[in-house]
């Protein structure tokens, strides 16, 4: 099976599960399947969110492709093979339970370099995996609320523009997913960050 660039399989996703004693655990679960990657299909596509297939080539003389559009006006054509890998439906609603049970939870930062945190940071939101996203922008609120803008140990620049990143393609997704406003997926994400685990 082809992995991702995370290192995890393709046509796997990340589930956390309670275990003994209230401990929390992420353990792998089969990604539900791609849909047919037809003309207005609506996908994910890692770090650069939610993406619609305007159109496709079918194979022939060439190889078979679709172009996703985005939001942003970025436009994107991938061989069908690598789309099948890279791409990934809307987050169902057991999906959404699993992004509000990571955005809830109380998670003790390992002791890392700056360096270091940033890297992994950047490779969640790279992944383009809901519950890595819910952990970016859960830890970087967290990390604003106890800090402070501009006090030692804040986000610094890049970070915050990482975790600001994360936090409007997890809010796009619960929107989209939710069929609700954008303010409203921001108001839930923040109330669950807020609520106790």
């Amino acid at each position: 099976m082809a992995t991702g660039g995370n290192g995890r399989d393709a046509g796997h996703r990340l589930a956390v599960t309670d275990g003994p004693s209230s401990e929390r655990h992420l353990k792998l679960l089969p990604s539900p399947p791609l849909p047919g990657l037809g003309v207005g299909e609506v996908v994910v596509y890692a770090s650069h969110g939610i993406g619609q297939v305007v159109s496709t080539r079918p194979a022939g003389a060439e190889p078979e492709t679709i172009t996703l559009g985005f939001a942003s006006g970025l436009t994107v054509i991938l061989p069908i093979a690598r789309a099948r890998t890279v791409l990934r439906p809307l987050s169902s609603a057991a999906d959404l339970d699993d992004v509000g049970r990571t955005l809830r939870a109380v998670v003790i930062a390992p002791d890392e370099t700056p360096s270091r945190r940033s890297r992994r940071t950047r490779e969640k939101v790279a992944s383009g995996q809901a519950v890595e996203l819910a952990e970016v922008v859960r830890d970087g609120r967290r990390r604003e609320q106890l800090h402070g803008k501009g006090a030692s140990g804040a986000l610094a620049p890049g970070d915050r523009e990482v975790y600001l990143h994360a936090r409007a393609l997890l809010a796009a997704e619960i929107a989209l997913s939710r069929r609700i406003e954008l303010a409203e997926a921001e108001a839930w994400m923040l109330g669950q960050i807020e609520s106790p685990p």
